[in-house]
C-alpha cells in the first residue's frame, strides 16, 4: 500500500516531471508549428503567421515577441509581447484553462482558453492603427477599439461585441455618407463557421446616424445600412451620394452586397 509520505512524493514529483519534460522533450520548433498550423487553417489557406522569437517558459509557459498575421500576403494585425501560462485559478476550480496577455498597439488583450476548447477574449485600448488590414481598404484614424468575445472552437462559434468611443477617421469610406464624421461605433457580431451576422451595428456622428445590419455569408455580403443624417449638415457630393437610395425623408437604404475582400 502506498502511505501518506511517499504518495505526498509523488504528487510533488509529477510537476516538476512534466516542467522538465516540456522544457527539454519538446521542441521549441514543434511548438512553433503546431500553433502556425493551428491559427492559419489548413493547406491553401489565405492566411499566413509568422511568430518572432518564441520562448518557453517554466510551468508550461509560452512567450513571443511579436505574432503577426496575414491575409492574401496583406498584414491583418500584430500582437505584441504574447505569453500563454496555464491558470492554476481555473485548474484547482476543475476547469482546466490556458491564460493569454499580450499588447494590440498601445492596449491591451487578455483571453482564457479552456480545455473543451471554448473561452473568452477581451480588448481594451486598441487603437485601430492597430488593425493593420484597415489599411487595405484606405481607411485610417484615430480611436480605442473595446471588445468582448465568447468563443467555442469546437463549433466555430462566436459572439463579438465591439466598441470604438472616440473614433477619428481621417478618410472617408466610400460606401459610408458622412463617414469622417462619425465619432462612435458599437455593435455585435454572431460567428458560426462561414456566417457572419452582424447585428445592427450603429455609427453616430455629427452629421446624422447610421445602422449597418445584414449577413456575410461564406465571404459574400447582403447587409444594408439605414442612413438617417441631419440634412443642413450634408456636403452637396454627400447629398447627391445618397438622394438615389432615399426612403422616405431623412431617411435612406443603402444596399452593400458582393464579396467581402479577407
Amino acid at each position: 500500500m502506498l502511505n501518506l509520505k511517499k504518495l505526498l512524493y509523488l504528487i510533488i514529483a509529477i510537476p516538476f516531471l512534466i516542467i522538465l519534460i516540456w522544457l527539454f522533450a519538446v521542441p521549441t520548433s514543434l511548438i512553433h508549428e503546431r500553433i502556425i498550423d493551428a491559427i492559419a487553417g489548413p493547406a491553401g489557406s489565405n492566411v499566413e503567421v509568422t511568430i518572432s522569437d518564441l520562448k518557453k517558459g517554466v510551468l508550461l509557459s509560452l512567450h513571443a515577441d511579436k505574432v503577426e498575421v496575414k491575409s492574401n500576403s496583406v498584414s491583418a494585425l500584430t500582437l505584441n509581447n504574447l505569453s500563454a501560462h496555464i491558470s492554476p485559478h481555473h485548474f484547482f476550480q476543475g476547469r482546466p484553462a490556458i491564460l493569454l496577455k499580450g499588447n494590440v498597439g498601445d492596449g491591451d488583450l487578455r483571453a482564457v482558453l479552456f480545455l473543451s476548447r471554448e473561452g473568452s477574449m477581451k480588448i481594451e485600448n486598441a487603437s485601430i492603427d492597430a488593425i493593420t488590414y484597415l489599411d487595405h481598404y484606405g481607411i485610417s484614424g484615430k480611436g480605442n477599439i473595446f471588445s468582448e468575445t465568447t468563443f467555442n472552437l469546437e463549433n466555430e462559434s462566436a459572439d463579438i461585441s465591439l466598441e470604438i468611443p472616440d473614433l477619428d477617421l481621417n478618410e472617408s469610406v466610400q460606401v459610408i455618407p458622412f463617414a469622417d464624421s462619425l465619432k462612435k461605433i458599437q455593435g455585435r457580431l454572431l460567428v458560426k463557421g462561414n456566417r457572419i451576422e452582424v447585428n445592427s451595428f450603429s455609427l453616430e456622428g455629427a452629421k446624422g446616424y447610421a445602422r449597418l445590419e445584414g449577413l456575410i455569408n461564406n465571404g459574400h455580403m447582403n447587409l444594408k445600412l439605414e442612413v438617417m443624417p441631419q440634412l443642413d449638415k450634408l456636403t452637396p457630393l454627400e447629398s447627391m451620394l445618397i438622394g438615389k437610395y432615399i426612403v422616405s425623408p431623412g431617411y435612406y437604404v443603402i444596399p452593400i452586397k458582393g464579396p467581402l475582400l479577407l
